[in-house]
């Protein structure tokens, strides 16, 4: 089981009462508490990298000390995690907040806070809106949503070597000026990401510099070719017939909470599955869950032996605790379930310390075989496909009846069953507990499919079709 208890997200914010709080004692405590209890730390950058581990983390709390106003406090702590090559380890803040624009008196309060007030502003040439060449980091972006407008331009200082500076804002808490996100240059193909949401709260990422083409979450260039994609719906679960022979299966979580409602629904879809000659599933933006929740599918892909990857569970006191008490919340949502029930007995058993094989070790699945339909199935999948549905991916790659349409799926295939704390600043630090021995390949890259989507291609399940017809 990967499990995984988070909205899925390229990059996280922390809510500005952060700000508020000693950073360097927050980066502290988390460095800490993953050092005790992540199973990547403990099993990889312990036992192969710890010099170059400690000299990342003692240059990141030499930055963390030099920013006095705590104003790059969050990107710093996002990356201290990203270090760990582990998508699944993240923090958060624990509660939102969001501002409603027609709320006209939060939003007056808001336009005079610190967080509005202390956003660097930069003044524009007046000539900035003329075409940059298509291969520049420079020019001008548009937000996918269609919010902003933003001039990247090359404004160097000890953070970045670019700023995107709002040219064009549809909100009322950006304006002209104002600075959305800054851009570091890494090396000739990577950039780190320090970025501004809605409400001026700070977040980090990174990006790819490939093709002569900027890859910015969320941001497109001017000048450069957008595909608009077909819509993908966001219904837990449906079943639908694209034509006389071919079903289109759409599961957009695996989630431990929604147990009962998918085998509800597995009931009565299944026997219709099963009268399809050709079958789609369909988990685009599936971020995971529980690996039982997608079991019933298995035996309609089978052909051939399936091995599962070896997991090994890091035990620690803080580990153990965060299984018990995370069992004890599932139990609240549904009492039949038996989320964990084993791995809290083993670990129980066993000395702290230690890393524990949860399970058997590349073991196998065998499946009745069926003549019946589905004859030929596509999984499809895209790069917010991740954890849980990532192991679906690699259970239906054993079978001579599969093929795997769409991009690089997520990458969170390495580590798993992720557990949380609070931080003192009030945050959520999530960790990972687990680490998979053949899963480590994906981890960040994520599964290779069959079939590449083309670029161009908007409709990726008419794409997927086509091909089940070959």
């Amino acid at each position: 089981m990967k499990l995984i208890i988070f909205f899925f997200t390229l990059f996280v914010v922390i809510h500005s009462n952060a700000q508020n709080c000693n950073c360097t004692d927050e980066f502290k405590f988390i460095k800490n508490h993953i050092e005790a209890n992540h199973a990547g730390y403990n099993k990889k950058i312990k036992a192969l990298k710890e010099t170059d581990y400690k000299n990342f983390s003692e240059k990141l709390e030499a930055n963390i000390k030099a920013d006095t106003i705590n104003k790059y406090c969050s990107a710093f702590l996002k990356k201290y995690l990203l270090y760990l090559q582990d998508n699944h380890s993240n923090i958060s803040p624990s509660k939102g907040v969001f501002i409603k624009e027609e709320d006209t008196e939060t939003v007056a309060l808001f336009l005079k806070s610190s967080d509005f007030l202390n956003t660097e502003i930069i003044e524009l040439d007046s000539n900035i809106n003329k075409p940059n060449n298509e291969n520049s980091i420079e020019g001008i972006y548009f937000s996918d949503e269609g919010s902003y407008t933003v001039a990247v331009i090359k404004n160097k200082n000890s953070i970045r070597d670019y700023a995107a500076v709002i040219i064009n804002s549809k909100t009322k808490f950006w304006v002209k000026g104002q600075v959305k996100f800054e851009l570091k240059q890494i090396n000739d193909t990577a950039f780190e990401v320090f970025t501004y949401n809605r409400l001026h709260v700070i977040g980090y990422e990174k990006a790819v510099y490939t093709n002569k083409r900027l890859l910015l979450k969320n941001w497109n260039k001017a000048n450069q070719s957008i595909i608009i994609k077909t819509e993908i719906d966001r219904n837990l679960i449906q079943f639908k017939k694209l034509d006389s022979i071919t079903g289109l299966l759409s599961i957009r979580s695996f989630n431990a909470s929604f147990s009962q409602q998918l085998d509800s629904a597995y009931k009565q879809i299944i026997p219709q599955l099963i009268n399809c000659k050709t079958l789609i599933i369909d988990i685009r933006n599936n971020n995971g869950g529980d690996g039982t929740n997608f079991q019933k599918l298995s035996p309609l892909l089978y052909t051939d032996t399936i091995f599962n990857d070896a997991a090994e569970i890091y035990n620690t006191p803080d580990n153990l605790n965060a299984y018990q008490s995370y069992r004890n919340n599932i139990l609240k949502i549904s009492k039949k379930s038996s989320i964990f029930t084993s791995e809290i007995k083993l670990l129980r058993k066993k000395n702290f310390f230690t890393f524990i094989p949860n399970g058997s070790s590349f073991s196998k699945k065998h499946f009745a075989k069926s003549s019946s339909f589905p004859e030929k199935i596509a999984v499809l999948y895209n790069r917010n496909t991740a954890s849980t549905a990532e192991d679906l991916i690699t259970e239906a790659s054993f079978s001579k009846k599969v093929i795997l349409v769409g991009e690089n799926s997520g990458g969170y295939t390495g580590y798993g069953n992720v557990m949380s704390t609070l931080t003192p600043c009030g945050n959520v630090l999530y960790w990972t507990t687990t680490i998979w021995q053949k899963g480590q390949q994906y981890e960040f890259v994520g599964i290779p499919p069959h079939y590449y989507v083309p670029d161009k291609e908007t409709d990726w399940v008419e794409y997927t079709r086509k091909l089940l017809y070959r």
